[in-house]
């Protein structure tokens, strides 16, 4: 299977200042200076719902159209798309360690939810994979549910242990792409 880190690729990414500098794997760190690549395929089986298992139960998108690389600090088209959903119990922000994405999405959770629900961060276990980690993040936490784990210890903004989730509960998993395309994927427990 060819490797989608070319090296085209990841110049591509260091040019344009997106890859961190100073590993630093901690995205909503004022320490961090950008995203560390990792690598993953996903695929998943959409299925009639069977109690105990994961639901999509809602999905949503919208795209601000911005620039191509930067998202608007104040965050407000993926707060619009936020208000769209009832407040979660727990959310898997986009989280891709970069400073411009950390003020802009944690403005827009603050904008839609006002005090924000805990947060799970996947990116510091398995990096910002390429053109995946949006479904690879949904595949992780619905083979979790309920018992997500916490997250990695020391991280900026977010508790080491979160919260047992209840039966129905929502949690919103967010992905950003660029261009500016937000998508917000809702999935609960039985």
């Amino acid at each position: 299977m060819a490797s989608a880190f070319t090296s085209e690729l990841v110049r591509a990414f260091r040019d344009t200042h997106l890859l961190s500098t100073n590993g630093v794997n901690d995205p909503l760190s004022p320490l961090t200076t950008g995203l560390h690549l990792g690598e993953a395929g996903v695929a998943v089986t959409l299925e009639l719902k069977e109690d105990g298992l994961a639901e999509m139960t809602r999905y949503a998108a919208n795209s601000d159209a911005h620039d191509s690389l930067m998202i608007p600090e104040d965050g407000a088209p993926l707060a619009e798309l936020l208000g769209e959903f009832q407040r979660p119990a727990l959310i898997c922000p986009h989280a891709t360690g970069t400073l411009n994405h950390a003020q802009s999405e944690c403005s827009a959770l603050r904008t839609a939810f006002g005090n924000v629900p805990p947060l799970l961060m996947l990116k510091p276990f398995t990096g910002h994979t390429l053109g995946a980690c949006g479904l690879l993040d949904v595949a992780l936490i619905a083979a979790a549910l309920p018992e997500l784990p916490g997250n990695l210890p020391g991280l900026t903004g977010v508790a080491h242990f979160l919260p047992k989730l209840l039966p129905g509960e929502p949690v919103l998993k967010i992905a950003s792409g660029m261009g500016g395309h937000n998508a917000v994927v809702e999935l609960r427990v039985h």
